[in-house]
């Protein structure tokens, strides 16, 4: 937002130091982006083309003749041909500096046998922006040998400010004018809106209908008759061109000096080619187009609402006219809107069709719905007073609802407990009505209306900002506060799931994190093609349509993407948030899951013969054991899985599932040899995944007293059984610990074994036992019975025979 200053002082008495009052500002929250001060333009004035003749031997310059005020033919070379003779342009003439840093002097080219007498100007050499693609040429109007500098209002001082989102308000000279004013204590003078008015009124000549009013909840319409466009007296074009804006005639032009004025987009239609001098605000038919004042055909969607005749659209409602009712040379009747958006709509259509404006920039934003007919009446002064026009009695005024603006309560104390101040309410109450919001204190509550113009307060806690911004941030104390004896820290749940992280990081797992959409040729992959899917309404990539039901499929992705890239040792885990197909149109339910994936070689622990051993379910196995250890809890491993509780494409004799007090929380497994090849991974990868939540449940649930740590030493036994090949290790490990329970310490499977001399169909399973008492030291005569009993349990539930 640029805010020229000699405009605000107009408006409100603010110091003379631009920097005092930047600085001012920007406490308040405007943020100064910069301050444009008045361009070093000695010796650049306006002249005036005579003649332009060609330069024998050279294509590229041309030798033009200008008047300059003080030599009537004061010949210039120049490079551009933008230009001809009547066209008014700058001239920098010998002697002067331009803000580049060039200095112009009489300059002779030998080779052609001219002299230039001074530079034509274009626009990035006068310091107005980067175009130089030609001489830029200056309003007809200009006085030839005035300076360019006051013709294009680079005499004033502008301050460039970077209005926030939530200060709609802020986007116009009355905004900031009303900020200054409560800043430095000075009244705001606000901009003259009465006019003369005569003839047959504006309801009699045109018409407004809304079908629309949520997207529409205000429309106001004036009509103007007998103008005359032509180009705007100077102050005005001056005015514009230093607010940034560039001078088209004087209708147009009033209608953007009131915007930056008032922050009220409005828009002239000439009323002569508005069909049936009838407006008709409605919502767009899906695939209805409407040409714009850039020239652009613009096709709508449903989501769109237009502005209408008798005969079709007429414009894009917040966003930009119609070509085929705009302003011409010849319009000699105005249909004047001032209107009110809807902020969303206004956003959607903009961005839905690349078009931002300075209306759309506004009412996307927020724009004071009581304001529309204080700026219509605004502009139909100045146009009576520039454009010769006759204002009509009466405003259309097609509103919703009444527009009075908000009434909201506020609390000191909850003021002072959330900004750390003392401040009273009667202070509250004189720093509030410094910005127009009336409020009366009644038993220690503020009672605040809110005028129209501030639609970004609508809330308490808005009004505890304003109050803020208004005391000072800098003014607000330091203070720490109250705090109760113990500060931050994990609460149970969270140190119990880093417990279960630290666990996976122990067993060589790195944590990966996947994305949470999967795609159709994934789960066929996986031979998952009959699984239950959650689908995406709107997916970011239409073959990435699913949100993911398990970890494993993302993560086995992540797998293939390493070994693509010559990973050996491929060992990922991951925590996150799975989603179950839930009936109907209900939403998914999200459960918490860890997967683990073993993929490749161990490299970090090879065989006696010095080659790496490929990883297989025993690494699962041993990671989910080292998960149960870490949480203080039992979990069992059962080898022979009912029919579902594995996924497909794993090895059917080579996967299990996991349980926790009898109930099923996860499996593991190794991935088929066929389903590994169809993810581009090796033979030997290996997969679990649990839910979390029963693990969590459970570590917190456990009996939070350890053990205390027995001084004496254990005793080691080494056994081997030889069982059914259908036998669990798992089974035969929960036999043993049965019936060792009172001095056994750990049952650890070290070995299993097929081949001779064991018989075909069955195993050999190596068990290390560990022994030992908190009160002594146990001899072979306290090991060697339990022992026996164990083996003879074995024997006994499984069939199992010691090998010796």
């Amino acid at each position: 937002m640029k805010v020229p200053m000699s405009w605000l002082r107009e408006l409100v008495a603010v110091p003379e130091d631009v920097d005092t009052v930047a600085a001012v500002l920007q406490d308040r929250g405007l943020l100064t982006e910069e301050v444009h001060r008045p361009a070093a333009l000695d010796h650049v004035v306006v002249a005036q083309v005579k003649e332009c003749r060609p330069i024998e031997g050279a294509r590229s310059v041309q030798l033009v003749v200008v008047d300059d005020g003080e030599t009537t033919d004061r010949e210039v070379m120049c490079g551009a041909f933008n230009f001809g003779p009547g066209d008014k342009v700058p001239l920098a003439l010998p002697g002067s500096r331009l803000p580049n840093g060039m200095e112009i002097a009489v300059r002779t080219v030998a080779s052609l046998g001219v002299t230039s007498h001074g530079m034509l100007c274009a626009e990035d050499e006068l310091g107005l922006g980067d175009d130089h693609s030609g001489i830029l040429v200056l309003d007809a109007a200009a006085r030839v040998g005035s300076p360019v500098s006051s013709v294009l209002g680079l005499d004033e001082t502008v301050l460039e400010l970077e209005i926030t989102p939530n200060r709609p308000d802020c986007m116009s000279m009355l905004g900031v004018a009303r900020e200054a004013g409560a800043a430095f204590g000075a009244e705001v003078a606000l901009p003259p809106d009465d006019v003369v008015t005569s003839g047959a009124g504006a309801a009699e000549i045109a018409s407004v209908v809304v079908e629309d009013p949520r997207r529409c909840p205000r429309y106001t319409a004036l009509v103007v008759e007998g103008v005359e466009v032509a180009p705007s007296p100077p102050w005005l074009a001056r005015r514009l061109l230093a607010a940034g804006v560039r001078p088209i005639n004087n209708v147009v032009d009033v209608t953007n000096y009131v915007l930056l004025e008032t922050g009220q987009p409005l828009h002239a239609f000439d009323l002569d080619r508005v069909g049936g001098a009838r407006i008709v605000v409605r919502t767009a038919a899906d695939g209805e187009t409407v040409t714009t004042l850039d020239g652009q055909d613009r096709t709508c969607a449903a989501t769109d609402l237009l502005i209408c005749d008798a005969d079709g659209p007429v414009a894009l409602a917040g966003v930009m006219g119609g070509l085929d009712s705009e302003v011409s040379a010849g319009t000699t009747r105005i249909l004047l809107e001032s209107a009110n958006f809807d902020s969303a709509s206004v956003l959607l259509t903009s961005k839905r069709i690349g078009l931002r404006s300075e209306a759309s920039a506004r009412f996307e934003r927020g724009v004071d719905p009581g304001g529309c007919v204080r700026a219509a009446r605004r502009a139909a002064r100045l146009l009576a007073e520039l454009a010769g026009g006759e204002v009509r009695p009466g405003v259309i005024d097609v509103a919703a609802h009444e527009f009075d603006g908000r009434d909201l309560s506020l609390r000191p104390a909850r003021v002072n407990s959330l900004l750390g101040t003392d401040l009273d309410a009667a202070t509250m109450a004189s720093l509030l009505s410094s910005i127009e919001i009336t409020a009366t204190v009644d038993d220690d509550v503020l009672h605040c209306h809110v005028p129209t113009f501030r639609v970004d307060v609508e809330r308490e806690i808005d009004l505890v900002e304003e109050v803020a911004r208004l005391h000072g941030y800098n003014a607000i104390e330091r203070t720490l506060p109250a705090s109760p004896d113990r500060v931050g820290g994990l609460d149970p749940t969270q140190a119990a799931e880093r417990k279960l992280r630290t666990a996976l990081r122990a067993a060589g797992l790195d944590e990966a994190q996947t994305t949470s959409f999967v795609s159709d040729a994934l789960y066929e992959s996986l031979g998952w093609a009959e699984q239950a899917r959650v689908e995406l309404v709107n997916p970011l990539r239409e073959e990435d349509r699913y949100l993911r039901t398990s970890l494993v499929p993302t993560l086995l992705q992540a797998a293939a993407y390493n070994v693509a890239r010559q990973v050996e040792s491929v060992r990922l885990h991951e925590l996150g948030s799975v989603a179950a197909p839930a009936a109907g149109d209900a939403l998914p339910d999200q459960t918490w899951r860890v997967a683990l994936v073993f993929c490749g070689s161990d490299l970090d622990n090879p065989v006696h013969t010095g080659r790496a051993r490929p990883f297989d379910v025993f690494d699962t196995k041993g990671a989910v054991e080292l998960v149960g250890a870490a949480l203080g809890i039992d979990l069992a491993i059962v080898g022979l899985a009912p029919d579902g509780a594995v996924p497909p494409g794993m090895h059917p004799g080579r996967s299990g599932v996991v349980e926790l007090d009898g109930a099923r929380i996860g499996w593991l497994g190794e991935l088929h040899p066929r389903t590994a090849a169809a993810l581009d991974l090796p033979r030997a990868v290996a997969v679990a995944e649990l839910d979390v939540a029963p693990l969590l449940r459970a570590h917190l649930d456990r009996d939070e007293q350890a053990g205390a740590l027995s001084p004496f030493p254990a005793t080691a036994y080494d056994l081997a059984f030889v069982v059914d090949e259908a036998v669990p290790a798992g089974a035969v490990v929960a036999t043993l610990e049965s019936e060792g329970a009172a001095v056994l310490r750990e049952v650890r499977l070290f070995d299993v074994y097929r081949g001779e001399p064991v018989p075909p169909g069955r195993k050999s399973l190596a068990f290390e036992l560990r022994f030992q008492a908190a009160d002594r030291t146990l001899r072979d005569d306290d090991v060697r019975p339990v022992v026996d009993a164990m083996v003879a349990a074995a024997q006994r539930h499984h069939g199992a025979t010691l090998r010796s």
